[in-house]
Formats: C-alpha cells, sequence, structure tokens
C-alpha cells in the first residue's frame, strides 16, 4: 500500500488532480477497459483491466495501481474527524466571533479543501445562521459566526462529510460600556439620604451584572462609595445631603471600575 501510494504522488506531475483521476478510474461506468502493453494513444484518460487501473505510458498500457488500492487510497481521504482548533472563543451578546475547526483524513492527514459547516440551536442561545468554509491546505476552516442575542449556554455542531464534533459554548454579557441614572437627583432636606439608583449595560444593552462602581460626592458625603451590580446591572447607593439652609447643590459621580464608563450629575438639599 506504501508502495501504490508514493506511486500516485509521483505520479501528480502529469495530472491536475490526482483525486479526480483515481475517482474516474474507479468509476466503471466512466473508465474503459484495456489490455496491459496495448498501443494507446498518449494523454489518453485511464483505463483499467480487471484488478488495475491503467495509464497511456510511452503509448503503450501500463498497470498504475489495483483498482482496490485505489479505492483504499480515495476513502482515505476521506474526512475521518472533524475538532475544534484552539480554544473556544468567548461570546458576547450579539457580537461576531471567529471559531476554527481541524479535519483529518481517514489516513490521519489534513482535508485540505473539505467544506466544514457549523450550525446552532433552532432556538434559545444560538448563531443567527448555520455558515461554511473551507479547509486550507493544513485542514484547517476558520468561521465568522454572530451570536443571536439570547444569552446562555448553547452547542454548536460542525460537519465535514460524514464526520462531526460538537462544542459547548456561554454567550454572556460584554464588559461595561455605559451607565444610566434611574434615580437620585430629587431634590432632598439637609442632612437627608439621598438614594442613588444606576444601570450599568454593555454596548448591546444587556444588562451588567456584578460591576464594582465607584461613588464620590462632592459637597456631600457618599455613605455607599462602592456599589456592586445585582443581576438585572441595577446599582443602588446613598448619598448623605449637605448640612445648611436654602438651597445647597451638590455633586455625585459614579465611576465603573476598572472603566471609563462614568455619571456625573447635581443634587439639591433644600
Amino acid at each position: 500500500m506504501d508502495h501504490a501510494v508514493r506511486s500516485i504522488f509521483r505520479s501528480m506531475k502529469r495530472f491536475t488532480s490526482l483525486l479526480l483521476v483515481v475517482l474516474v478510474a474507479v468509476t466503471l461506468t466512466s473508465c474503459d477497459f484495456a489490455k496491459v502493453n496495448a498501443k494507446c494513444k498518449v494523454g489518453s484518460p485511464l483505463a483499467r483491466d480487471n484488478t488495475h487501473v491503467l495509464r497511456c505510458d510511452g503509448g503503450r498500457w501500463k498497470r498504475f495501481v489495483t483498482v482496490q488500492q485505489a479505492a483504499q487510497f480515495i476513502l482515505g481521504q476521506l474526512p475521518g474527524s472533524v475538532a475544534l482548533e484552539g480554544t473556544a472563543p468567548a461570546v458576547i451578546g450579539k457580537e461576531s466571533f471567529k471559531i476554527s475547526f481541524k479535519v483529518t483524513t481517514r489516513n490521519g492527514g489534513p482535508a485540505a479543501g473539505e467544506k466544514v459547516t457549523v450550525s446552532g440551536p433552532a432556538t434559545g442561545p444560538s448563531i443567527t445562521a448555520e455558515t461554511t468554509a473551507i479547509a486550507d491546505t493544513s485542514g484547517i476552516a476558520t468561521l465568522d459566526l454572530t451570536a443571536n442575542g439570547t444569552l446562555g449556554a448553547f452547542d454548536l455542531t460542525a460537519k465535514a462529510g460524514e464526520a462531526s464534533t460538537k462544542v459547548s459554548l456561554t454567550s454572556t454579557v460584554g464588559p461595561a460600556a455605559s451607565i444610566a441614572l434611574l434615580a437620585g437627583n430629587a431634590p432632598v432636606a439637609h442632612n437627608a439620604l439621598s438614594t442613588l439608583i444606576a444601570r450599568v449595560s454593555d454596548k448591546n444593552g444587556f444588562f451588567v451584572p456584578n460591576a464594582k462602581v465607584t461613588v464620590v460626592a462632592q459637597n456631600a458625603t457618599a455613605v455607599t462609595p462602592s456599589i456592586v451590580t445585582d443581576a438585572n446591572g441595577i446599582a443602588t447607593g446613598q448619598v448623605l445631603a449637605p448640612p445648611g439652609i436654602g438651597v445647597t447643590p451638590f455633586g455625585v459621580t459614579m465611576t465603573v471600575d476598572g472603566t471609563s464608563v462614568q455619571l456625573s450629575f447635581q443634587g439639591l438639599a433644600v
């Protein structure tokens, strides 16, 4: 078998596509029968006898490889496995991401040129559409996918020929991109507590849980200088208004730690 494979690869210089040639050779309806050493026209398509594939060499039919060996060779080039290449990517909200798969032939080599099709669940967290890519010379196919905007765990299915694999992913919220004040800028009495309510979101509008928010007060006292958002991205804190009489303005700045996301507003003590 090794000798036959080496013979096939040495002949690649004479044929533009070895795979196509062997396929034609082992297809009985597409391949004429001929006799070994009989005359032939140089450049003729491959032929066969009862046991071998024949090629025209120097004007005579010569045995090239057995039909069985040719069949084994072609079967060995079919996809034998498909597997995730590298690590599973992070999936955020409804953003695009890349994922790569390596396709290996039944003989263990890279399945260059094979089509890889990736799909997700029809409902729930998934990708927006089934997507295909062609494996490169290393057998690696890289696909650009887009999350469908439903958060949670899901499985991708990658197929190449009869081979397939599943990859488990989880679509999550992205990093904080904005903070919006929901309550806390209404006038309050001097020396009274003002309740602050703000919501932190990522760039896709999903609420960000467990984000740490720092509160700094100007001309007032931040009773809760550090807040962590709840499951709905809500940060709730308090500021003690300044003492005095008359209208006294005070400032509040809320910043999501580790980011440039910030909210500043003015309150009034009356």
